[in-house]
């Protein structure tokens, strides 16, 4: 029987120049809403059919991945088939083993990459990775490393794919981009040789603009991004790493004094530190259109928690008899976080609860939205009256933003890993708390809700 897949799965044109390869090593590099996954499904399953009778995988980043979206596609491309042509390419699903069984005997597993080390017995033909660049606990390039070493199955058209937006000029990314260029110099040389070396990646681009299927609601939406991420994620452009977490500009101060604005509202991030240092507060006012004001500070590194503790809450009240609309705190410490309810009745205290909430990368991507927003200026500014410099064991919140970096790997280049445990970090948290403590309040943000992410801070 005949059948058009890329009809029946409805593929645009580079959806469709994917998910048709033949190459052993391909990567789909995309920005959000490109249909990524869309194609890494098609891709699979396309590979399941070439390869009759082998063992292949579908790889996301978690389990929740595979129940949340990746087999919910897979299903449903096959579902598609059966309506264009009534007939079904499933023979059976172990729910338990998470395989999938075609009726050409051809099995996919799916399975986590996020603990590479446990894929190292498997033997496997082909293999589709999902936005393998947004792994907190797997690096890229390891999981490259590690399932070109399963490609030991026999087949027809064995092969590993990728799809991922790009995050820098680096791992499985880097990879790729590198491959390209090495091709195009052995042209240049005539060197034939080469170019069939690295004729074996084959890489596909693509931006959300170019998914046809995306409406014009959607674009809008996207442009909440910051300027850097919207490049990254949105047109899928592949940029240099940077050594600094944050860029602050002159454009990101403001002449301020908290006491001509006694009416705003208030959102104060605090991190408790470690126990008698590092002990952090910072104080932010909300103008009626939805800027962000960083206004006042409060940094002890000679102060025990029980201290620090009487310490913030004099510090607080001096800014208004009113109690402060949010606190945005630490988790980790239930004892002074119960202690600052009590202290403050009538303010909303929030901490970050869920895997996704507390990632950092996560919570530094939506300041980054503020400061560095797609359109418009900064909705994330600084006092000019702040402490711009810092000699003791923690830095106050401007030389944090300046400071927070990124780890280095071995060659020297910034990894994705943001460098904890420094003078840097205590504040910079205190922020990211606060920051996303009222994240989701529109009266906080000029009467728009600035993100559209599902997931909400827990409330005590």
């Amino acid at each position: 029987m005949a059948l058009d897949l890329d009809k029946a799965w409805g593929l645009y044109d580079r959806q469709a120049r994917f998910a048709n390869n033949n190459a052993p090593l391909s990567a789909f590099i995309a920005g959000v809403g490109a249909g990524k996954t869309h194609a890494l499904i098609c891709w699979t399953l396309i590979r399941a059919i070439k390869n009759e009778g082998c063992v292949g995988a579908l790889f996301g980043r978690t389990m929740r991945d595979h129940e949340r979206v990746l087999l919910r596609s897979l299903f449903n491309r096959l579902a598609e088939i059966k309506d264009a042509c009534g007939q079904t390419l499933l023979a059976d699903y172990s729910k338990g083993e998470s395989k999938i069984t075609l009726v050409n005997g051809s099995e996919i597993w799916a399975l986590p990459f996020g603990q590479v080390d446990r894929l190292r017995g498997i033997t496997l033909s082909f293999a589709g990775v999902d936005e393998v660049e947004f792994c907190q606990g797997a690096n890229p390039e390891d999981v490259h490393t590690v399932l070109t070493g399963r490609m030991r199955g026999h087949g027809p058209t064995p092969g590993i794919a990728y799809c991922t937006s790009p995050n820098g000029y680096r791992g499985v990314v880097r990879l790729f981009v590198d491959a390209q260029r090495n091709y195009l110099e052995c042209k240049k040389k005539g060197d034939t040789e080469g170019m069939a070396k690295w004729a074996r990646f084959y890489t596909v681009t693509a931006t959300s603009f170019n998914n046809p299927y995306n409406p014009d609601s959607y674009f809008q939406a996207l442009k909440s991004m910051s300027a850097k991420r919207y490049q990254q994620e949105v047109l899928g452009h592949v940029l240099a790493p940077q050594n600094t977490v944050f860029s602050l500009q002159n454009e990101h101060f403001v002449p301020w004094r908290w006491q001509e604005h006694p009416n705003l509202p208030r959102v104060y991030g605090v991190d408790w530190g470690n126990g008698a240092s590092a002990n952090v507060g910072v104080m932010i006012q909300v103008t009626p259109s939805g800027l962000w004001v960083v206004a006042d500070e409060l940094v002890c590194d000679d102060a025990p928690r029980g201290k620090f503790m009487d310490l913030l809450t004099k510090w607080v009240k001096s800014h208004g008899a009113a109690d402060p609309d949010y606190f945005g705190v630490d988790r980790a410490i239930p004892t002074e976080n119960g202690m600052l309810v009590r202290a403050f009745r009538n303010s909303r205290v929030r901490w970050l609860e869920s895997k996704e909430e507390q990632s950092v990368n996560r919570g530094v991507e939506m300041m980054r939205d503020m400061l560095e927003p797609q359109e418009g200026p900064p909705r994330l500014v600084f006092s000019t009256s702040l402490t711009q410099t810092h000699t003791g064991l923690s830095a106050p919140i401007v030389p944090a933003m300046r400071g927070l970096a990124y780890l280095l790997d071995a060659d020297g280049n910034p990894t994705p890993r943001i460098r904890y445990n420094t003078p840097f970090s205590h504040a910079t948290d205190a922020l990211r708390y606060a920051q996303q403590a009222g994240a989701y309040d529109p009266q906080l943000h000029g009467g728009r809700r600035p993100w559209s992410d599902p997931i909400r801070p827990a409330t005590l």
